[in-house]
């Protein structure tokens, strides 16, 4: 991911959403996130500093603080998902993280509560939410 396309994701949702309640990750909440992962990824960081975490529009998607899936599922579906960090939600029964055990994948989580990686299309959050949004 390049600097450029989280300055673009930053504009856009600026422009287009700007009913959206977001608010940077604090310095504390990211060093203690790093301490638990020592690889998490630096674009995620960034990512986090710039947009932060927080509802995109009225109800049009949730980013989440890298949430663990015991947070949300069931004990098994959450067990099958125990490699995951869940970064972001559609409100629609459907979330979207990062597999920390195969390098930092990015995927959904669908309804059948399994992870599939979404591939070299849209390899970051940012990536997804430019798509997502509509600024392809």
């Amino acid at each position: 991911m390049h600097d450029d396309s989280l300055e673009k994701l930053s504009s856009l949702l600026r422009s287009q959403y700007p009913d959206s309640q977001l608010e940077p990750v604090n310095e504390l909440d990211l060093q203690s996130l790093l301490n638990s992962h020592p690889d998490f990824p630096e674009h995620l960081f960034a990512f986090y500093r710039k947009i932060g975490c927080g509802s995109i529009g009225s109800g049009t998607y949730m980013i989440d603080f890298a949430i663990d899936p015991h947070d949300i599922y069931d004990r098994e579906t959450a067990a099958n998902l125990s490699s995951i960090l869940i970064v972001g939600d559609n409100y629609a029964g459907d979330c979207d993280g990062y597999n920390i055990d195969r390098n930092w994948t990015f995927g959904s989580i669908g309804s059948s509560g399994s992870f599939e990686a979404v591939g070299d299309a849209w390899p970051t959050i940012v990536e997804w939410l430019l798509y997502m949004l509509g600024d392809d």
